[in-house]
């Protein structure tokens, strides 16, 4: 497992390369680093900057996702949240007639072939969990150049919104939910 201190450097963006490279392939194969991750940087992100976390084809298109906007089968509802690898949408599914979140990834992620498969792979990995504490995954959408994740939309607030209302701050968050001894 990572140590908390080195999860918060690497979302802050302060380790070097090489250390980067050593918690990326940690988080490669450790589902719990992986979420402990992306839960972090969720949270570094406040709604006032979803726009700069949308791939740079949708910022060219004039950011965020409007009401009604077709996904694939899906229709965007509203924005949700960001994160480290893209913007999240409410969205309906109307041929099982549910409601998905709808993960935009931003093109950084998408941008290569080598980029693509892991992340095919990943949500290949994740749509076999079956865990209360791990989103389902459903489907993924290639819509013109962007690439989509529909996966189980979980009612609730954000890990940021949570940290703010209980003042725990990361350390506490990561000592927690993640095993670092």
């Amino acid at each position: 497992m990572l140590d908390p201190e080195t999860v918060g450097a690497y979302v802050e963006g302060s380790l070097d390369g090489v250390a980067s490279s050593r918690v990326e392939a940690h988080i490669d194969v450790c589902a719990d680093c992986r979420r402990y991750v992306s839960e972090l940087a969720r949270s570094s992100v406040d709604d006032a900057d979803l726009a700069s976390t949308l791939s740079p084809v949708a910022a060219e298109r004039g950011a965020r996702l409007a009401r009604g906007t077709p996904v694939g089968r899906y229709v965007v509802e509203a924005p949700i949240g960001a994160g480290a690898m893209g913007a999240v949408y409410a969205a309906h599914d109307p041929e099982l007639h549910r409601k998905v979140a709808l993960k935009m990834v931003r093109g950084e992620f998408t941008e290569d072939e080598q980029s693509q498969n892991r992340l095919l792979r990943e949500a290949q990995a994740m749509a076999r969990l079956s865990h209360p504490n791990v989103v389902t995954v459903y489907d993924l959408v290639l819509d013109g150049h962007r690439l989509f994740i529909a996966m189980e939309l979980i009612d609730g607030v954000s890990l940021a919104t949570w940290l703010r209302a209980n003042a725990s701050g990361w350390r506490k968050v990561a000592a927690s939910t993640c095993d670092t001894a």
